[in-house]
């Protein structure tokens, strides 16, 4: 973050679309833009196809079992899942 720099609009851009959000919040515009993707069934883009389905699987728990063995050690070190998930 810059030094005495704020987040002033967020806007969350899929499939071309650009909207603007009444939130300066970065986890709710990653919130909106993940279930944007999720109720549209539009494909991650491909730089950041890794991260969503992280995202997904990891976080949101969606189909779960597919989340890679180097996905779940790296959301057991953050500690967002327990050993046993």
């Amino acid at each position: 973050m810059v030094p005495d720099k704020q987040v002033v609009k967020l806007f969350v851009v899929a499939d071309s679309e650009i909207v603007e959000l009444h939130t300066v919040s970065i986890l709710q515009a990653l919130d909106l833009l993940f279930k944007t993707y999720s109720v549209f069934n539009v494909q991650y883009p491909l730089g950041w196809k890794t991260f969503w389905e992280l995202i997904e699987h990891g976080v949101f728990k969606i189909n779960p079992e597919k989340l890679t063995n180097t996905a779940r050690e790296l959301l057991i070190s953050y500690r967002f899942i327990s050993l046993t998930a």
